[in-house]
């Protein structure tokens, strides 16, 4: 397994540890990536106006760079 993003204590308990929160690996003949970073309008969408923003834009782009990456890796177009 290779990380791509961890955290260094739990979300909820703030204990310290190495905790993944997106990942990829070789499985098989395949390959899998996962990410938890949400699925919320605001994370994915980047217009400014939506409804209860809670992040800015700028990490909506990121966000969607962030899975395009998974996914391009997934299907063997990226390294």
């Amino acid at each position: 397994m290779h990380d791509l993003l961890i955290l260094d204590k739990h979300p909820e308990t703030g204990e310290a540890g190495h905790f993944a929160v997106s990942w990829c690996k070789d499985y098989g003949t395949g390959k899998v990536f996962y990410t938890s970073l949400g699925h919320r309008e605001d994370l994915i969408d980047g217009d400014p106006d939506i409804k209860d923003r809670k992040n800015a834009p700028e990490i909506s782009k990121a966000y969607r760079a962030h899975v395009l990456g998974g996914i391009e890796w997934a299907l063997g177009l990226k390294k």
